[in-house]
């Protein structure tokens, strides 16, 4: 009973009644609420952490020759989805990606960035909407403020604060998406090129 999600819905899709309840008819879906919740008391039906780690368990698995990095991009389905599912289309680039659709970027929670490299990314893109341009209002700062908490994380335990990247995107600008992945993908094979083991130490993040 903490609030929390009564105080981050855009929606106001959640009333108080002696406890927190959610008003099905006015809720959109997004996951702030559920990934705000310090005690993962709201669970949202495929959307749940546990839904998320097995996105990216079942997307592609690293290259075995180690040539191309694998790359888990969480990205909002309004907006940075579109444009880049329409940049892989279109280019070609020296990296594996598995593109996560997620309603809003600012329902991805820290332990869910965090997965993608126990399972083996060598680089996450948080991939969000415009400042001032997204449908849950504050959807997009919530994520760039979770993804700055991640990099300082992943600092600390000496994985490197380059392997977690937020960007903004609108969905007519594949071009723009395909310049972010070969940019990123430059660096990971730099950060790989310079040191002996790449990959997230699991018990680090465990």
């Amino acid at each position: 009973r903490c609030l929390t999600c009564l105080r981050v819905c855009p929606y106001r899709a959640v009333a108080l009644d002696g406890r927190p309840q959610v008003l099905p008819d006015a809720c959109e879906r997004c996951g702030i609420c559920a990934a705000e919740c310090p005690r993962e008391a709201i669970r949202i039906a495929g959307f749940e952490h546990a839904d998320l780690h097995g996105l990216i368990a079942a997307g592609p698995t690293a290259d075995p020759a180690g040539d191309s990095p694998l790359l888990v991009a969480f990205c909002c389905r309004r907006s940075a989805a579109p444009a880049l599912r329409a940049a892989a289309a279109d280019h070609c680039w020296a990296a594996t990606l598995n593109i996560i659709e997620v309603p809003c970027a600012g329902g991805i929670a820290p332990e869910v960035i965090l997965s993608a490299f126990r399972q083996g990314a060598d680089g996450v893109l948080i991939l969000a909407c415009h400042a001032d341009n997204c449908h849950s209002r504050h959807g997009n700062h919530l994520a760039q403020q979770r993804a700055q908490l991640s990099s300082a994380f992943l600092d600390g335990c000496g994985a490197g604060a380059g392997r977690l990247v937020f960007k903004t995107l609108a969905a007519n600008m594949p071009a723009e998406a395909a310049a972010i992945v070969t940019a990123f993908s430059t660096t990971l094979r730099g950060l790989k090129s310079n040191a002996p083991s790449a990959r997230t130490p699991e018990k680090e993040l465990s």
